[in-house]
């Protein structure tokens, strides 16, 4: 879990994951993304947080969707999920 570096000019923070599958269903994903979401808020100049994940991914789409992200944009089976700041207010 963690950052892909600085947010961008608009304020977008990316991050990124993977678990190992003997810890799938266990809530620890679920856990960390929320942890990092919370963080990522406290910090002013981040105003969204995206993610990328395959279309065929299906327990990080679930995961996605479960901590609130939205689907914003599929090119080529990549997806692309964003959390809004403005959404947790």
């Amino acid at each position: 879990m963690g950052f892909a570096g600085y947010p961008n000019d608009s304020g977008e923070a990316e991050i990124g994951y993977m678990i190992d599958g003997n810890q799938h269903n266990k809530g620890f994903a679920t856990e960390a993304i929320q942890a990092m979401i919370k963080w990522a808020f406290t910090h002013p100049f981040v105003k969204a947080i995206i993610v990328h994940t395959y279309a065929d991914n299906l327990p990080s789409r679930r995961l996605m969707d479960k901590c609130g992200f939205e689907q914003v944009e599929e090119i080529e089976g990549l997806l692309t999920y964003r959390l809004n700041r403005k959404t947790l207010i």
